[in-house]
């Protein structure tokens, strides 16, 4: 599977997908290596994006880890995302 293509299927609440380049899904949770960096909102239909970033409220990790808060950041419409 492709970044996006994991990015879309955490968005459609897949529970489990080994990923590619760091990037996958567990338990229902999306996760960059082993650090959670979104997860769906019980029973309020929104995103939570822990945001990861270089100029982001909780740091930068790495460079990857930033470019995959990025992608899920730009993937879920705007009116579902909470970043945390």
């Amino acid at each position: 599977m492709t970044l996006e293509q994991i990015i879309n299927a955490f968005i459609n609440h897949t529970s489990d997908v080994q990923g590619r380049y760091g990037l996958s899904i567990r338990g229902g949770a999306l996760y960059s290596y082993n650090l959670k960096i979104a997860e769906h909102g019980r029973m309020t239909g929104q995103i939570y994006v822990y945001d990861y970033m270089a100029t982001g409220s909780r740091g930068m990790v790495s460079a990857t880890t930033s470019k995959h808060v990025g992608m899920i950041k730009r993937a879920v419409p705007q009116n579902k995302l909470i970043l945390a």
